[in-house]
């Protein structure tokens, strides 16, 4: 009873979250069974991302446009592409506000 309480309280001051850009990330140049993997990607943000929706989204091809992208592989940890990213307002390529990540040595 008391955790129902405790978590309806919390949920009452929560800030609804927004999704403020979507980032896509995927490769022009795939061969091969990955070829079909970047393609169907590619038709669900297409089929997803329409009319007002198409102003959050941000496309990045890596294999011509390696530099925008490789902030965000990097930031995010990506390790496969396609890939698609939900930032809200709080979160940048910058870093998470609450949470710094230990530099890799």
């Amino acid at each position: 009873m008391v955790l129902a309480i405790l978590g309806a309280a919390v949920l009452t001051y929560a800030e609804p979250i927004k999704v403020s850009q979507v980032v896509y990330i995927t490769r022009s140049k795939a061969c091969g069974c990955s070829a079909k993997s970047f393609h169907d990607a590619g038709a669900l943000v297409n089929q997803t991302f329409t009319g007002p929706r198409q102003a959050l989204l941000k496309r990045i091809d890596y294999d011509t446009d390696r530099q925008a992208a490789v902030p965000y592989i990097g930031e995010y940890r990506l390790i496969q592409l396609p890939a698609l990213l939900f930032l809200d307002a709080r979160i940048t390529c910058s870093g998470w506000p609450w949470v710094r990540w230990r530099k890799r040595t």
